[in-house]
This record gives structure tokens, C-alpha cells and sequence, in this order.
């Protein structure tokens, strides 16, 4: 299609709507959009831009092979000449490569493209953009994480701590900074720097969407000090919310170990069971609910 004032009008009124269907959750009616416009108005846009829409909104719907085919495709067309203008762009385009390399459990490659983006911090930090920058540093971490490189995750915590304001008013970061790093120190098995920095999680400035995570997180590091009172206490808070079918073998399994320890035998024989009615995320459960089973088999014929 030819450029022209009257073509450039519907140009923007087709993104405008890319970027309201976006704001709405509504990722293929954006797809579908983008796709218009790079098959009738691409001379309007740069191809990388549109590029990265299409790809951030794959990432969005889950979809994270089509997610990186479109942002490396917009990674490759990045032309340095105009970084000034469009550094946090670019550094979007790698950082979301970065999650979705991470979602598909390539943690190589995903360290590889958070690196990539590094170059593009100064424009981020110039822009005043500290909350894509901290989610940024919180994205790395997390791989490292996985990665098993736990000092690595601990910097980029500290770098993350750096772009809060000091007056202390973003506290759902800090809530969110203080669970990351809980959770790093609990997989670095060092279970009081744990329970340390997950006390000073304030649930109501948490994320929802994290609640399930954290009150699971709480669980298994409340476990592992055998504070068993403690742990029926957030397997009660899981349960409120409702417990997510991908954790509830293991969180049955949590239930099941407190209350034999606490000697509620009854309820830890329904807490296994129940944790065997849903698939076990690792091996292990089903082994530790078929072994407690036994030991309260054995506990019942005693009496």
C-alpha cells in the first residue's frame, strides 16, 4: 500500500487499537492486528517494532516459540545507528527473549540475551524507567537462579534494590524483592537467611499471582526448620485461595508430614491420600506419602 497522510491516519488507528486490545488482555484480537499491519502498512512502521508487539503478545498468550521467532527476527534488525531514540525498545526486545528462553527452560540462551540488553541499561536509567529496569534485574536473576549460580542471583537482587525510591513507597517491588531473594537463599539451602528475608514479605503488598508460590515457598522452608505448626498455618492460606493442581501433591504431601509430627494422625492419613489423588510434580512424593502411609498403618495396628 502506497504511503500517504490518508493511509498513515489508519496506520495509527489500527495500533492504537493493537494497544488497547493489548491493555485488555485481548492477545489474538492484537495479533490478528499486527499481522494487518505489517502485511498492508509496513512502510509506516519499523519491521523490528512491530516485530517485537507481535512477539511480546505471543509471550503473553503463552505461546513462546512463536514469541521467540518473532523477537529474534526483531532482535536482528536492530540497527544501532538509532539506540539513542529507541535503547529501551531494544532492551524490551532482549529482556523478553531473556523470559521466554526461561519458560522453555533454555537458561543459556537466556542469560545470553539478558547479557545482550545489558548495553542497554544507561538509555533505561536516563529515561527514568526504574520499574522496567528492576523487573529487568529480578528476569536475570531468576535464571541464574535455576542456573544454580546463586551469587550471580544475589547481585542482581542488589542491582534491583538500587532502582526503588528511597522514600520506600513502591512496596509491592520490595515485597516481590524480598520473596525472589527468600527464595534464592532457600534453594541455596541456607534455610535462616530464608526464613529471614521471607518474614519480611508483606502478603497484602505481594502480587496475587505470586501468593501461591510464596505460601508454597513458606511451606517447604517451614518444613525443613520442622516448624510444623507453622506450615498447617500457610497450608490453611493455600487452601483459602485454592490450591493450584500443579503444587497441591506436594502441599498435601507438606500437610500430611506436620500433622504426623504433631501426632494428628487421622488428619495426616487424609492429607497423604489426598495428595496422591493429584500428579506429583517429582518423584518423591509418591514415595514419602507411601512410606507415611505405611508408618501410620503400622501406628493404627498398634493401637
Amino acid at each position: 500500500m502506497s504511503y500517504s497522510p490518508k493511509t498513515r491516519k489508519r496506520a495509527k488507528s489500527i495500533f492504537k487499537q493493537i494497544e488497547s486490545c493489548f491493555a485488555n488482555s485481548e492477545f489474538d484480537s492484537a495479533i490478528e492486528l499486527i499481522y494487518k499491519l505489517q502485511e498492508d502498512y509496513l512502510s509506516h512502521f519499523d519491521s523490528w517494532y512491530l516485530g517485537s508487539w507481535l512477539g511480546i503478545c505471543h509471550f503473553a498468550n503463552g505461546n513462546y516459540s512463536e514469541a521467540i521467532t518473532a523477537l529474534e527476527e526483531s532482535r536482528n534488525k536492530i540497527d544501532q545507528a538509532k539506540v539513542i531514540k529507541y535503547g529501551i525498545n531494544y532492551l524490551q526486545v532482549l529482556e523478553y527473549l531473556g523470559c521466554c528462553y526461561f519458560k522453555i527452560e533454555n537458561y543459556i540462551t537466556a542469560i545470553k540475551r539478558y547479557d545482550e540488553a545489558e548495553k542497554y541499561i544507561p538509555y533505561c536509567e536516563k529515561g527514568g524507567f526504574f520499574d522496567q529496569l528492576c523487573y529487568f534485574r529480578i528476569g536475570k536473576a531468576r535464571v541464574y537462579l535455576w542456573l544454580k549460580r546463586y551469587k550471580e542471583a544475589l547481585h542482581q537482587y542488589e542491582l534491583a534494590w538500587k532502582t526503588l525510591p528511597d522514600d520506600g513507597s513502591d512496596k509491592e517491588s520490595e515485597a516481590v524483592l524480598n520473596y525472589e531473594i527468600g527464595k534464592t537463599y532457600y534453594y541455596q539451602e541456607e534455610q535462616e537467611k530464608a526464613s529471614k528475608q521471607l518474614s519480611a514479605v508483606m502478603e497484602k503488598n505481594l502480587p496475587d499471582a505470586y501468593l501461591p508460590e510464596f505460601y508454597l515457598l513458606m511451606t517447604k522452608n517451614l518444613n525443613k526448620t520442622e516448624n510444623y505448626k507453622r506450615v498447617l498455618d500457610y497450608i490453611e492460606k493455600i487452601e483459602n485461595i485454592g490450591t493450584p493442581e500443579i503444587w497441591a501433591a506436594e502441599f498435601y504431601n507438606l500437610a500430611g508430614r506436620a500433622h504426623y509430627f504433631l501426632r494428628n494422625f487421622t488428619e495426616s492419613e487424609r492429607c497423604f491420600l489426598k495428595s496422591n489423588e493429584f500428579p506429583p510434580e517429582h518423584d518423591w512424593i509418591s514415595q514419602h506419602n507411601s512410606h507415611f502411609l505405611k508408618l501410620l498403618k503400622t501406628i493404627e495396628l498398634e493401637n
